[in-house]
């Protein structure tokens, strides 16, 4: 059984998947390090685009540079978009592969923050959504990754709702309070519908 875990920005998605991995030792796959992979030297993401941004995207390493990619992207929206046209079906095609080789009576959790927005609920039995209120999460972004409140709002304005969540998933977490409760939380989830 495969299980999305979807949450905007700040939304706490990784504490949730570290109380998960913790509590039960579960197989965890994150849309990011998927992406990260097939853009790597060698991999399918990798000449696509070098041929998007030209041969300047290539590092001193023989990688991509990333902070190259952000600060082109950042201000082009056609070029994001083929950026994730690249780089979203292929992370999609190495995740199918990847659970079609996982034991049958196995439970994994797949992390993506556009699930939805990318068709990867098609490969999720269920998906679990985490809640959070914009105030918190701009609170969090802000003592976490050093966001002003602006970025925080610009990035959070691109992604789905919780209203929208609320709708599409199958249940959700709400992480407003603290570690405590979000774990109680995560806890009853997981014992009432997947752990036996």
């Amino acid at each position: 059984m495969i299980i999305g875990i979807v949450g905007g920005v700040g939304s706490g998605k990784s504490e949730v998947l570290n109380i998960i991995k913790r509590r039960f030792g579960a197989r965890i796959i994150m849309a990011d390090a998927v992406g990260a992979k097939i853009m790597r030297a060698g991999e399918p993401g990798f000449e696509p685009i070098v041929e998007l941004f030209g041969p300047e995207v290539i590092g001193a390493d023989g990688e991509l540079d990333r902070e190259y990619i952000a600060s082109r992207v950042y201000k082009d929206e056609t070029l994001m978009e083929r950026l994730e046209a690249i780089v979203h079906p292929l992370v999609k095609k190495e995740v199918k592969s990847y659970v079609e080789h996982l034991d049958p009576d196995e439970i994994c959790f797949y992390e993506c923050a556009i699930m939805f927005e990318t068709g990867s609920d098609e490969i999720c039995h269920k998906i679990c959504g985490i809640i959070t209120d914009d105030d918190i999460r701009i609170q969090r972004l802000q003592e976490n990754r050093g966001y002003s409140p602006e970025k925080s709002r610009e990035i959070m304005s691109k992604q789905m709702s919780c209203d929208e969540l609320r709708k599409r998933c199958d249940f959700v977490i709400e992480n407003n309070r603290g570690k405590e409760e979000l774990e109680a939380q995560v806890m009853e989830v997981l014992e009432k519908y997947f752990v036996k």
